[in-house]
């Protein structure tokens, strides 16, 4: 191996050497130093080890001892006094050397590079959702095994497809989604994340595949500040749609068998309580009557609720707008309150803005709103406090708020406040007879109708829920079942 180290580095020599004495023959003037860094540069690269570059160094100085001997005028090159052909020969070794090192440090980040680039893919391989990662224009750089299968195309294709070309996107409707409204171009323009889950879903088609349901998780990558391209997360969950309709149909066909028999059990209980029959009851009977009407107004109101939800799941809700005054619905709403905010002598203050304009809304939807928000105000409210009501108008949306001083929300319980049947602990120590539907069914229809709504909370202090909402919803692609009040 030493050998034909010394042999490389000697051949290299002569060869550069006989290209210098052709460029000194075109008149082409180089420096000694030039030469022999030159030399030793391109024997380093030769090189497999930094002991290889030692024995071709030596093979350049055995060939340029030669040359200083050399009866022609190869010896023009290198220095006169051989101090300073070996200083320089030194340093020149000394940065072959750390060529070498360089090479190696290059060649460890080339396998390292490598390593993480397999092990990424393993893990991409090995996760059971699909994932699809696109560039800043929209086209695929990188989808997984599972994206393949629920996709129908694979890796081979990937070069130059656009995503919105190959992959068509739809609402939980089955409604086509433009490309300039899909998560993936939101995710790109705007850098925001999207997360679509239950209730909501998209439906995916692909490559003549059938359509089929999915949540999904979309998120921008950036580069510093800037959005560089961005990925989807996503799975078939076709099944449990199937399922979760099923049980939603379940749901409102039973909540219409059971309104029958709940009419017919309310008119009696209102036929017995009219004076004439109420007279022939004795005290007890009088007051187990009075119970069978609470229990009975409060499974209606269940029922309904149940109706409404299975609706507003579906996407069937319907909304017939028509001009509304705020302030006045609000005063009526407030007057079915009466009898309880008198019982808790709670304060009361409206703060409504002097330019609130008329509203065009469905009035069932905004009532619904109101109603259980000031519901869960009053009912979780202390004795002797104040709820503060703000409603006004701004760049065409109505604002609501409505903040109470009761218990307040607990922070593990913040993030499901809106999830279906849920109610924090602290919550069914006051009323254990609620049912958890409605922060879901106000959420549903703020957002169906354009809107939005959110929440601050300080346990034991209070909470303080707030809604926005366009001035005006359209009745489009909704159908005529309607919510039940």
């Amino acid at each position: 191996m030493k050998i034909f180290s010394t042999i490389r580095g000697f051949l290299v020599v002569v060869a550069m050497v006989f290209l210098f004495e052709f460029l000194d023959f075109l008149g082409v003037k180089i420096p000694s130093q030039a030469i022999i860094l030159i030399l030793i540069i391109f024997s380093a690269f030769l090189a497999n080890s930094p002991l290889d570059n030692i024995f071709s160094v030596l093979g350049i100085i055995i060939y340029g001892g030669y040359l200083l001997f050399y009866p022609f005028n190869f010896s023009r090159y290198f220095y006169s006094d051989l101090a300073g052909i070996l200083t320089f020969l030194i340093a020149a070794i000394m940065a072959s050397i750390i060529i070498n090192l360089l090479k190696r440090q290059l060649a460890a980040a080339r396998i390292k590079l490598e390593y993480e680039k397999a092990k990424d893919e393993a893990i991409l391989g090995s996760i059971g959702d699909g994932v699809v990662a696109v560039d800043k224009v929209g086209r695929i750089i990188l989808m997984n095994d599972a994206a393949e299968e629920m996709l129908g195309f694979g890796k081979k294709e990937m070069p130059d497809v656009f995503f919105h070309e190959k992959i068509h996107l739809f609402n939980s409707r089955k409604e086509p989604i433009v490309v300039q409204d899909s998560p993936i171009t939101v995710a790109l323009t705007t850098g925001k994340e999207s997360v679509i889950a239950p209730p909501n879903c998209l439906y995916l088609v692909c490559c003549g595949k059938d359509m089929f349901a999915t949540g999904a998780n979309i998120t921008p990558i950036f580069s510093g500040k800037k959005v560089v391209g961005a990925t989807m997360i996503f799975r078939d969950s076709t099944k449990e749609v199937e399922i979760d309709r099923a049980k939603s149909e379940f749901i409102s066909l039973a909540s219409h068998q059971l309104r029958t028999p709940l009419s017919t059990i309310n008119w009696y209980v209102e036929l017995l309580q009219e004076d004439k029959h109420c007279k022939k009851l004795s005290k007890n009977q009088q007051g187990f009557l009075k119970e069978i009407a609470i229990g009975s107004m409060r499974m209606r109101e269940l029922i309904n609720s149940l109706l409404n939800i299975s609706r507003l799941d579906s996407g069937s809700f319907s909304a017939t707008p028509k001009s509304i005054n705020i302030p006045l619905l609000v005063d009526n709403i407030i007057h079915g309150f009466l009898p309880q905010i008198r019982d808790k002598e709670i304060f009361l203050k409206k703060d409504f803005s002097k330019d609130i304009p008329r509203i065009n809304m469905d009035e069932k939807h905004i009532t619904i709103i109101l109603q259980n928000l000031l519901s869960n105000a009053i009912k979780y409210s202390r004795n002797k406090k104040m709820i503060k009501l703000k409603i006004s108008g701004n760049r065409n949306k109505l604002f609501i708020s409505v903040a109470d001083q009761g218990c307040g929300i607990p922070p593990e319980a913040c993030s499901k406040i809106f999830m279906k049947f849920f109610r924090a602990n602290n919550a069914r120590k006051i009323d254990q007879d609620g049912s958890g539907l409605g922060l879901y069914m106000v959420k549903s229809i703020v957002e169906q109708t354009g809107g939005r709504i959110w929440f601050e909370s300080l346990p034991g202090k209070g909470s303080i829920f707030y809604v926005t909402m366009p001035f005006s919803v359209s009745n489009k692609n909704i159908e005529n079942k309607g919510i039940v009040k």
